[in-house]
């Protein structure tokens, strides 16, 4: 697929990480004009530091868990883990328990905040799957389906694209969300 969207000065810039760093500029964007427009209050910016920060963080140390066998025998390995691949339920995981900290100590409601930063998971988490079928990983079982797609990887056998099935999944979440949103009776 398109593993590198381009190459500047022999540093290669890769579509996943433009895709995260896209998708987490629309959350924020999102985030902060609910947040105000519908709790007035102003988000500040270390909020989103936080979470970014976790995020990383939890998405690293479950890429660590999910094989930690091999990065026991291949100790070195371990240093190369912040070179690329991401476990998106380690980062869903750390940064839910940091917003919670983070809105308990600052006497924030915290349900409320939960249903907006529900409709920012879906935006961020579509333009990363996005980014994955372009770095062609995280695909499924080979199939002789009319879907399959071959990615590098896979060796020229065709696969299904699961990355493109949870993007579409997500975005039908996402508009459910918004349904939900519009006709919410209650916080939570």
């Amino acid at each position: 697929m398109y593993p590198k969207l381009l190459e500047f000065q022999n540093i290669p810039i890769y579509t996943y990480a433009i895709c995260i760093t896209f998708g987490t500029l629309l959350a924020v964007l999102y985030t902060k004009w609910q947040a105000k427009k519908t709790l007035k209050i102003v988000l500040p910016n270390h909020f989103f530091y936080l979470i970014f920060i976790a995020g990383f963080i939890g998405g690293k140390l479950f890429l660590f868990f999910e094989k930690p066998m091999y990065y026991i025998q291949n100790p070195k390995s371990f240093f190369t883990i912040f070179s690329g691949g991401f476990v998106f339920y380690g980062s869903f995981i750390c940064t839910i328990a940091v917003i919670i900290w983070y809105l308990k100590k600052h006497k924030i409601a915290i349900l409320p905040l939960l249903d907006i930063l529900a409709i920012t998971t879906t935006i961020i988490h579509t333009i990363g799957r996005t980014g994955c079928f372009f770095a062609g990983c995280c695909y499924g079982k080979p199939t002789n389906s009319y879907f399959g797609i071959s990615f590098p990887t896979t060796n020229s056998v065709a696969v299904h694209p699961t990355q493109l099935y949870e993007v579409f999944s997500i975005l039908f979440i996402m508009s459910l969300l918004f349904v939900i949103k519009r006709n919410k009776q209650f916080n939570g």
